[in-house]
């Protein structure tokens, strides 16, 4: 399991199991807590224990997050696998309006497709998987929307910068096969994540652009210049 820092792409956290149980991800954000990291939102894939248990090592206050991504992609997978034909298109089309709910700029921009929805339920939703699709929206819309709810917190709403991450260390463990103890496996990792902190971005574009340049312990306000990563104890 990986923690990434949203804002600056650090690691601050990161630990082996063999599943992401909710006894797993408590462990992992106690020793998250015990570093005084200060968290004040998480995204997760859609797996609701990862809120519950945020909210359970550092109190209600924390800000919870689906991906909407993943949301979307259940609903597609769910309809290409069960819907009729006749209903695909409309069910589509009922996708097509709460992506751009969820995944609006603004809370006003949301409101307004909100609106749209509501003016064409009458034709988008009749089948059993159309309902199922906007009752799933429902009980998970306060959890897809919270970055549109609180834009001072910066919140993506998306967990890719932790699948992204994990893709690379996949990526490394492949080229090793596998190890004859879990624990040589979590020194492996420990290396690899050390030095993923102190390597500098170098092709960040958009509103990411200001990384460039800097390591994401620099970009967290650590000076790193009379530090050798590779001579810590």
């Amino acid at each position: 399991m990986l923690s990434v820092d949203s804002g600056t792409g650090d690691i601050p956290n990161h630990s082996v199991a063999d599943e992401e149980t909710k006894i797993d991800i408590i462990m992992h954000l106690k020793q998250l807590k015990t570093m005084e990291y200060p968290l004040v939102a998480v995204v997760s894939d859609g797996v609701p224990w990862y809120g519950t248990s945020a909210r359970k090592v550092f109190g209600n206050h924390i800000v919870i997050q689906h991906c909407t991504r993943h949301f979307l992609k259940r609903c597609r997978d769910k309809i290409e696998s069960e819907e009729s034909k006749i209903d695909i298109p409309y069910s589509n089309m009922l996708i097509f309006f709460i992506k751009h709910i969820i995944e609006a700029k603004m809370l006003i921009e949301s409101e307004q497709w909100i609106k749209r929805l509501k003016r064409n339920k009458h034709i988008l939703v009749k089948s059993k998987m159309q309902k199922w699709i906007l009752k799933r929206f429902k009980q998970e819309a306060r959890y897809l929307t919270a970055h549109i709810i609180y834009p001072e917190l910066n919140i993506p709403h998306t967990n890719n910068d932790v699948e992204n991450m994990i893709g690379q260390a996949v990526k490394r463990l492949k080229t090793i096969g596998r190890f004859s103890h879990w624990r040589n496996a979590q020194i492996y990792l420990n290396a690899w994540t050390l030095w993923r902190r102190f390597i500098k971005y170098t092709d960040c574009k958009g509103d990411r652009k200001y990384r460039n340049g800097k390591t994401p312990l620099e970009l967290s306000g650590v000076d790193i210049s009379k530090i050798d990563w590779l001579r810590l104890k």
